[in-house]
C-alpha cells in the first residue's frame, strides 16, 4: 500500500501543534461560573468597542473568562437530589433497553418496542431474614415493600452500582448491574441481557439467615397483536433453574416473544408467587400498574456469619423476533424494511440478536456458561479506559457516551441493518425518519468502538444514493423524499475515509469506492462552474434550513471532504479524480479564506439576489412545503459568529488531513467562538424552550458581536451539547486543551444527576443520556474526538501505522486506545534525557509495523529502540516514525515499547 501524499503527518521532532504554546491573551480563572458574568461582559463590551472603531481584536488581547478546570480524580458517587434524574439503561446493541433509575427501580422497559416506554411491572430484587418479612433491594418501596433509608449510585457505563443500607437491616447491600460490552465484539456486545450481582455483608454481631430474591411479572399480554394467556414455567438442567416467561401466541404473531430468569448460585424458583405465596404478590401489585401476569421468582439462601458476604448473580434474558420497526412519516406502511411494502410480514424484520440466539433460554444459556468470560472482558474495557489520567468526569462523559448505543435510540434489524432516530422521544410513538446524514456526521463514538456497525451504516447509505451521486439525508422507504442535505453528504464521505483507516485492509473500502467517488464529486455540483468554494446552491443543513451563500460552517466541510476524496482517489490509482479534488481543494480554501474571515472570525456572505427555489439545480426535501416561487434566503447568519464555522477542521483533525485554513485565522476564529459564544450562565439567551437550565455554562449556537439581525438563523440561541463536544475537541487539536476541556467540562456540568423538567424534549440532567432533539442524542457521540483530540491519535489500520502525539501532559500521559480490533493502554513518559511511550493491550489484537510518536519540538532523538514483551525488535528510525523490520502483532497482556534517547541524554 503507497503512502499518502499530502495527508498531514507529525515526525518525530513535532511535539506541537502550531498553536500548542499558545495562550490566549490575559490567563482569567473563578471559582464559580457565576463569578464570570461581569468580567466577561467588560471583555465583549471592549470587544464591540474595538471593532466599532474599526480596529482588528486578535486573539491574543482578549481571553474569555473560563473558569479553571476541575481536577477530578475520583469517581462520581451521586446522592440525594443528584439521583432524581439518574436513568440508566441496561441492554446490549440493539436488544432493546431496561431502565433502572437512581434509587434502584427498575421502572421501564422497551424491549420490544424502541419507541413507547412500558412500565415494567414488578421486576426487582428482595432480601428477608426474618419470616414473613421482607425488604425491596431499592430507595423506594416495591409496591408496599419498604425499600432502604440510605442509598448512593456510581455508574460507570456499562455496569451502575448501587449502595444500599438501613439502620434497621441486618445487612448491607451492593447491587451491580450490567450487560456484556467488548469493543470489536459486536455479537458479545448484542447479547439480550441484564445481568444484576447482588452483594451482600452482614453487618451485625450474629450469623443471619437471609433468603434473597429476584422477581419478575410476566409481561408479555403487554406486546401488541392477539392477546393471548401468559405462563410461567420451570426448567431444570445446567448450573442451575430457569424459569421461561411465555404467552400462548402463534409463532408469527407481532407480539411473540418470551423471557427468561436464572441465577449462576443454586435457588428456588417459584412459577407463580400468586398461587404460592398470594400475601406477598398482593404487596407487590400494590401502587404498581399490574398487567396480571404470573410473577416469576426466584429464592437464594444464605447464612452469613458476622463481617461475611456473600455474591449471587441473577439474569434476565429476552427474544421478540417479529419485532416491527416504526420508522419515519413517508412510507407507506410506517415501517422500515429499506422498501414500501404493505405486508407487515415483510417489515417484521426482527433482531440482530435473533440471528444468534433462537430464544430467550438460549440466549440465558450461555450468559450463564460464559459469565466469567464476558465480565472480564467487559471489565478489561473498563479498566482501559479509566487506567487514564485524563480528568475523571471526562472519562465517565466518553464511557456514558456509549451508553446512546444500547438505548432505545438505536435498533438493529436481523439482516444486519443498524438504524438510529436522531434522538428518543417518548411523547413520539412515530419518529421522523432515522440515520440523519448530518447527525450522524457528528458521531465518533461507534465508529472507534464498533467499526463493523460504522461500515454497515455507510454500506446503507451508499446504497440508497440516488443515480446522480446525491445522498438522501434521510433514510425511508421512500428514498426519494429526502434531498441530500450537503453537511451530511460532505460527512458521509469523511465517515467512508475514517471507516477505511479502522478497518485491517482495503478490502471494504475497493467495494465502497465507485460509490464514493460519485457521492464526493456530486458535492462539486453545490460549488458552480467555477469550483471556487463559492457556492450557486442552497445547501441543506442539520439547524433545519438552507443555507444561503458561502460560509465556512459548511465550506470547511466541504473542504475535508474533497482532501479525503483525493486521498481515497490515490488509494484507488484514480490519479485524475485526485488532482481534481486537490485542485479544487486548494482554490477553495484560498478562496473562502480571503472572502470570509473578518479579522476575527470566519462569517457569511449571502446572495445579494436570490432565486426563486425551483430555478436552483440541487433538489432539496422541502421544496413542497415552501413552494417553487419561494426565495431561497434560508440560514442567514451574516457577521455572526458560529460555533461550528470550522466544523471541517474538526474532521481534519479527526482523520489527520492537516489545516484547511491559515493557521493564525484558524486561532484568532476559535478564540473568538470562546468569548462571544461561550456563556458561564446561559440564562443570558432566555429561550423558552432550551436544552439547559439557569445557572448552567455552556457555548451558544451563533452569536451576534456586531448586532443581531432581523431575523436571526434558526437555532441560533440554542446550545447542543454534540456540536460543543467537537468545538472542544477542536480546540484541543489546536493545542488549546485547558480550554477545549473547560467546553466539555462545562457540558458534563449540565448533566450532573439533578432532574431538570424545563428541557426541550426530554427532561435533562441524566448522566447517561445527553438531550437535543430527543434523549440519548446521537450527535453527542462526537465527544469521543476529544479523547483521539487529547491523545494526538493517528491511525491507518491497511497501512499498519499508529501513532501519538499528545497535546495532554505529554510528559506524563495516559489513556485509552481503540484500533481496528483490539483496544489497550497507551502511556508516554518524557523528560530532558529520553521519552518512552508504551502500547498495551488489554482486548483483541492488532498489528502494525509504523510508529508515529512525538517528540519535544525542534528535538530530534539520537537514538531509539523498540521492545516488545522485553525483548528487542528490529527497527529502523525514519523522519516520520520508527519502522518496524517485521510487522508485529500484539495480543491481550503484551507491551510494545519504544524509547528514544533525546539531546540531553548525550550530555548535549
Amino acid at each position: 500500500m503507497q503512502r499518502r501524499k499530502g495527508r498531514k503527518q507529525f515526525s518525530l521532532a513535532e511535539g506541537h501543534s502550531p498553536m500548542g504554546d499558545l495562550v490566549l491573551g490575559v490567563k482569567i480563572r473563578f471559582a464559580s461560573w457565576r463569578l464570570c458574568d461581569f468580567a466577561l461582559n467588560s471583555l465583549r463590551l471592549f470587544a464591540l468597542i474595538m471593532v466599532a472603531a474599526g480596529s482588528c481584536v486578535s486573539a491574543e488581547e482578549i481571553q474569555p473568562a473560563l473558569p479553571a478546570l476541575r481536577v477530578n480524580t475520583n469517581e462520581q458517587i451521586y446522592t440525594g437530589d443528584h439521583l432524581t434524574a439518574i436513568d440508566f439503561p441496561v441492554g446490549g446493541l440493539g436488544t432493546g433497553t431496561l431502565f433502572v433509575d437512581g434509587f434502584g427501580q427498575w421502572h421501564s422497559c422497551y424491549l420490544w418496542d424502541t419507541y413507547a416506554a412500558k412500565t415494567n411491572p414488578l421486576r426487582g430484587f428482595l432480601v428477608s431474614w426474618q419470616p414473613g418479612e421482607w425488604h425491596a433491594l431499592q430507595g423506594r418501596p416495591l409496591g408496599r415493600i419498604p425499600g432502604a433509608s440510605e442509598i448512593s449510585f456510581r455508574g460507570e457505563y456499562p455496569s451502575c452500582e448501587i449502595d444500599l443500607s438501613d439502620s434497621s437491616w441486618a445487612v448491607e447491600a451492593k447491587i451491580s448491574s450490567w450487560n456484556p460490552f467488548v469493543p470489536f465484539n459486536e455479537r458479545d456486545s448484542a447479547i439480550p441481557c441484564a445481568i444484576t450481582k447482588i452483594h451482600l455483608r452482614n453487618t451485625g454481631p450474629r450469623a443471619v439467615n437471609l433468603k434473597l430474591r429476584a422477581v419478575q411479572e410476566n409481561l408479555l399480554d403487554m406486546l401488541p397483536g392477539q392477546g393471548a394467556a401468559c405462563s410461567n414455567e420451570l426448567a431444570r438442567g445446567g448450573a442451575g433453574p430457569t424459569i421461561h416467561l411465555v404467552s400462548r401466541r402463534d409463532r408469527n404473531d407481532q407480539g411473540y416473544g418470551d423471557l427468561a430468569l436464572t441465577s449462576t448460585s443454586p435457588s428456588q424458583p417459584y412459577d407463580d408467587l400468586a398461587r404460592s405465596e398470594p400475601d406477598l404478590a398482593g404487596l407487590l401489585r400494590t401502587n404498581l400498574l399490574p398487567t396480571g401476569g404470573p410473577i416469576a421468582a426466584l429464592d437464594v439462601p444464605l447464612t452469613l456469619l458476622p463481617g461475611q458476604t456473600s455474591e449471587t448473580t441473577f439474569i434476565l434474558t429476552w427474544s421478540f423476533p417479529n419485532q416491527r420497526k416504526h420508522w419515519g412519516t413517508v412510507s407507506f406502511t410506517n415501517y422500515w424494511s429499506g422498501h414500501a411494502s404493505n405486508n407487515w410480514k415483510t417489515t417484521a424484520v426482527g433482531n440482530r440478536y435473533n440471528f444468534w440466539w433462537k430464544d430467550a433460554r438460549a440466549s440465558a444459556r450461555e450468559v450463564r456458561e460464559r459469565l466469567p468470560e464476558l465480565e472480564r472482558e467487559t471489565r478489561a474495557f473498563h479498566d482501559t479506559v479509566y487506567e487514564s489520567n485524563l480528568p475523571r468526569w471526562l472519562l465517565d462523559s466518553l464511557t456514558s457516551s456509549t451508553a446512546i448505543l444500547r438505548s432505545p435510540t438505536c435498533f438493529w434489524n436481523r439482516d444486519g441493518y443498524f438504524g438510529a432516530l436522531e434522538g428518543h422521544r417518548e411523547s413520539d410513538r412515530i419518529h421522523m425518519d432515522g440515520n440523519c446524514a448530518h447527525v450522524l456526521g457528528y458521531s465518533q463514538t461507534h465508529a472507534f468502538l464498533f467499526p463493523a456497525i460504522a461500515r454497515s451504516m455507510r454500506e446503507s447509505e451508499l446504497k440508497l444514493m440516488l443515480e446522480d451521486g446525491f445522498i438522501p439525508h434521510r433514510q425511508s422507504g421512500n428514498k426519494r423524499h429526502f434531498g441530500p442535505a450537503f453537511d451530511g453528504q460532505c460527512e458521509s464521505v469523511l465517515a467512508v475515509y475514517r471507516e477505511l483507516l479502522l478497518s485491517k485492509d482495503m478490502s471494504w473500502f475497493k467495494k465502497q469506492w465507485p460509490r464514493t467517488r460519485l457521492a464526493a464529486r456530486a458535492l462539486l455540483k453545490w460549488d458552480g462552474e467555477k469550483l471556487d468554494g463559492i457556492f450557486d446552491e442552497p445547501q441543506w443543513t442539520t439547524m433545519d434550513d438552507n443555507v444561503n451563500g458561502t460560509t465556512t460552517w459548511m465550506g470547511s466541510l466541504y473542504l475535508a471532504a474533497l482532501s479525503a476524496g483525493e486521498e481515497m482517489a490515490k488509494l484507488s490509482d484514480d490519479a485524475d479524480t485526485a488532482a481534481l479534488f486537490a485542485t479544487v481543494q486548494r482554490n477553495a480554501s484560498a478562496t473562502e479564506d480571503r472572502l470570509l474571515y473578518n479579522g476575527q472570525y470566519y462569517i457569511q456572505k449571502t446572495w445579494d439576489k436570490p432565486k426563486p427555489w425551483g430555478q436552483y439545480k440541487i433538489p432539496f426535501n422541502d421544496a413542497a412545503r415552501f413552494g417553487t416561487n419561494q426565495l431561497a434566503h434560508g440560514a442567514v447568519y451574516e457577521a455572526g459568529c458560529h460555533i461550528d464555522q470550522l466544523l471541517g477542521q474538526w474532521w481534519s483533525g479527526v482523520v489527520g488531513l492537516g489545516e484547511l485554513y491559515p493557521p493564525d485565522h484558524i486561532r484568532s476564529a476559535l478564540a473568538s467562538v470562546l468569548r462571544y459564544n461561550f456563556h458561564p450562565d446561559l440564562s443570558v439567551l432566555e429561550l423558552d424552550k432550551r436544552y439547559f437550565s439557569p445557572g448552567q455554562a455552556g457555548v451558544q449556537m451563533i452569536s451576534y458581536p456586531q448586532g443581531s439581525p432581523k431575523k436571526k438563523a434558526l437555532y441560533s440561541d440554542q446550545v447542543w451539547s454534540g456540536c460543543e463536544y467537537d468545538l472542544a475537541a477542536l480546540l484541543i487539536q489546536q493545542g488549546l486543551v485547558q480550554e477545549g476541556l473547560r467546553v466539555a467540562e462545562a457540558v458534563r456540568d449540565r448533566y450532573d444527576g439533578r432532574l431538570r423538567t424545563d428541557w426541550r424534549y426530554g427532561e435533562g440532567g441524566n448522566p447517561y443520556a445527553d438531550v437535543e432533539w430527543g434523549r440519548f442524542y446521537m450527535r453527542s457521540l462526537s465527544v469521543w474526538s476529544i479523547l483521539t483530540a487529547c491523545q494526538g491519535f493517528r491511525y491507518d489500520g491497511p497501512q499498519g501505522l499508529i501513532g501519538f502525539a499528545p497535546q495532554w501532559q505529554p510528559e506524563n500521559h495516559v489513556s485509552p486506545f481503540t484500533y481496528p480490533d483490539g483496544f489497550g493502554v497507551f502511556a508516554q513518559k518524557r523528560d530532558a534525557r529520553s521519552q518512552i511511550c508504551s502500547l498495551r493491550l488489554l482486548g483483541g489484537k492488532i498489528e502494525f509495523q509504523t510508529l508515529n510518536f512525538a517528540l519535544p519540538a525542534n528535538e530530534a532523538a539520537t537514538a531509539s529502540s523498540v521492545r516488545l514483551n522485553g525483548k528487542l525488535v528490529a527497527s529502523q528510525m525514519t523522519p516520520s516514525g520508527v519502522k518496524l523490520k517485521e510487522p508485529v502483532l500484539l495480543r491481550p497482556g503484551d507491551v510494545l515499547q519504544a524509547e528514544f534517547i533525546l539531546p540531553g541524554g548525550n550530555g548535549d
